[in-house]
């Protein structure tokens, strides 16, 4: 087997070697105290090598404090435009590393004859963490036969960072959790799933997310409809249009309780020239009707009388 320590900014693609992580002032990654510092182990199989599940541990006073990740390679279609300059690492589509999938166990499999990455975070959370630390890296067989070892060291800064103090916005499409989980628009689940991913995105520093009180219009092909998650309710009645926070209300609650400090709210009308309404939906007597939309022009008096009122 061949292993590489390598920093968090190498890209292993499979076919070659990744450069060696270098120190820098002494030290491999280095960050403040709630700061994530992260590096990478690649790993290649020779061809016949076949050790079962491979094994990673870990050691060292900041070991508890660390998660182990395998590094998926995704299909990439278009990893680049027409043209591209000489600074893309990539140009032809394949598959190349993105996801992170958790190992719980700490075990994977490799295939023979490519380089694989196992991502590794840390994160100090206390001023007993602060100062120089080494973290052991093992790697073994399924029968705890020690393949390589790696030495990271680590520096973690006494200090914490001040809040930050720009807003950190991204696009956060709740529709696209209940499709692929495959769970009911705003169901208990939808909910819990909603949550989780909140808390993610804060815990890398996200301070605020957009906000579906109407489905977003975005990322979203011409003349075609998302899945609708509109936080706001709307009901008409005899002409009259009443507004239902309740569902924003949760929304915002969840924000609130994980310390986002803002929200983004989509425009109201679509991405591709402004030019019609976004996807909503209305109560009425005979059931919820998706009356703006494609259909509906962005400056038609319909679309003004519903938020004028």
């Amino acid at each position: 087997m061949q292993s590489v320590l390598t920093d968090s900014l190498e890209k292993v693609f499979g076919d070659s070697a990744p450069r060696p992580a270098e120190l820098i002032g002494g030290a491999h990654a280095s960050g403040f105290l709630g700061e994530v510092l992260s590096l990478q182990i690649a790993l290649r199989l020779d061809e016949g090598d076949d050790p079962g599940e491979i094994q990673i541990r870990l050691g060292g006073a900041l070991a508890g404090r660390a998660r182990v990740h395998a590094v998926r390679r995704v299909p990439v279609s278009s990893p680049a435009p027409e043209n591209a300059d000489e600074h893309y690492l990539v140009t032809e589509p394949g598959e190349y590393p993105d996801l992170l999938e958790p190992l719980d166990d700490a075990s994977l499999h490799l295939a023979p004859g490519l380089w694989e990455a196992v991502w590794i975070d840390v994160t100090g959370e206390s001023e007993t963490d602060a100062g120089d630390h080494t973290l052991t890296i093992i790697v073994s067989d399924e029968d705890g036969r020690q393949l390589a070892q790696h030495a990271a060291q680590l520096r973690i800064h006494p200090h914490h960072l001040p809040p930050l103090s720009i807003t950190n916005t991204h696009w956060f499409h709740a529709d696209s959790l209940s499709t692929y989980y495959d769970v009911e628009v705003f169901s208990q689940r939808h909910w819990e799933l909603i949550e989780s991913f909140l808390a993610s995105a804060r815990a890398m520093d996200v301070n605020s997310v957009l906000t579906p009180t109407w489905t977003p219009p975005l990322d979203t092909a011409e003349g075609h409809t998302r899945p609708f998650v509109q936080l706001i309710g709307i009901r008409e009645e005899a002409g009259q249009y009443t507004l239902d926070f309740s569902q924003l209300d949760r929304w915002l609650g969840i924000c609130r309780d994980l310390d986002f400090t803002g929200i983004e709210i989509a425009h109201l009308f679509t991405q591709w020239g402004a030019e019609h309404t976004p996807a909503i939906q209305v109560e009425t007597a005979a059931g919820l009707e998706h009356r703006f939309g494609w259909h509906v022009a962005a400056t038609s008096p319909p679309t003004a009388d519903c938020w004028r009122r």
